[in-house]
């Protein structure tokens, strides 16, 4: 019987679970930091127009007066820009997965610019639509302007960040497809072929069939043929039928018994 040959596993790559705790841990390191960044571009652009100087201060009664003046400056901006550089290049270098970093980096600081965004929509809505009492309540009308100004940056860069999320994700697609050079195999070494080995013959158990004779080489005795008749009527002539004496042909009477001859 043949065998079917049926093709060898593919090792699994060592380390693989490990590549992706850390792509997980990244991601998340990423996506605080651009959630800092996109909070940093809006208080920076509020820092800038007078009501929004005056909403400062209610941030900073909340979030304490260091933390306020650190988002609204400069220096709070380069900080959280220089750490998604940092996550994103530490991501490549100890995972060698360069597409999936792309597609992490533009992912997680898109989820940040649009979380960005969805708090200052949520705040004016609760503020402006359902009248929520709270220490904003006294900027009600200037907080919608104040919401359009602002949130012009982190829209550019929630974009740009979609943008680099869909390139990354179009090369994680590309590089599943399979290769066309693939299959073919090398015609420079073609592999010889193992040699077979004789398959031992099988016997059956049925009962032994009697051996025919071999009848080419049997000696058949052939039967001399019989005597003439002319040769056996001329021997029998004058021999007596009674008594079987031997006459003469010429004689019509047998000599010893008298008997007619003929």
């Amino acid at each position: 019987m043949s065998q079917v040959s049926t093709p060898a596993a593919e090792p699994k790559k060592k380390g693989s679970a490990g590549k992706t705790f850390l792509s997980v841990i990244f991601f998340i390191l990423i996506l605080a930091c651009a959630y800092i960044l996109a909070k940093c571009m809006s208080m920076g652009a509020m820092n800038s127009i007078a009501a929004g100087q005056e909403v400062l201060g209610k941030y900073a009664d909340l979030l304490g007066g260091g933390i306020a003046d650190f988002l609204s400056g400069a220096l709070g901006f380069w900080c959280a820009f220089s750490s998604v550089v940092l996550w994103f290049g530490l991501w490549i270098v100890t995972t060698k997965r360069i597409a999936t970093a792309i597609r992490g980096l533009g992912v997680a600081c898109s989820i940040a610019a649009l979380a960005q965004i969805a708090g200052g929509l949520l705040a004016l809505l609760l503020i402006c639509v359902f009248s929520v009492e709270s220490d904003l309540s006294a900027y009600k009308d200037a907080l919608p302007s104040l919401f359009v100004n602002t949130c012009g940056d982190t829209v550019i860069f929630a974009l740009s960040s979609m943008l680099i999320a869909a390139f990354g994700i179009f090369v994680c697609k590309l590089r599943k497809l399979p290769k066309k050079n693939q299959a073919k195999p090398a015609e420079s070494a073609p592999m010889s072929e193992p040699e077979k080995t004789p398959e031992p013959a099988v016997v059956s158990a049925a009962a032994p069939q009697p051996e025919t004779p071999n009848i080419t080489n049997i000696d058949i005795d052939v039967a001399e043929p019989a005597m003439q008749p002319d040769v056996l009527s001329e021997e029998l002539a004058g021999i007596c039928h009674m008594c079987g004496t031997k006459n003469d042909t010429s004689v019509k009477f047998c000599g010893s018994c008298g008997a007619k001859l003929g």
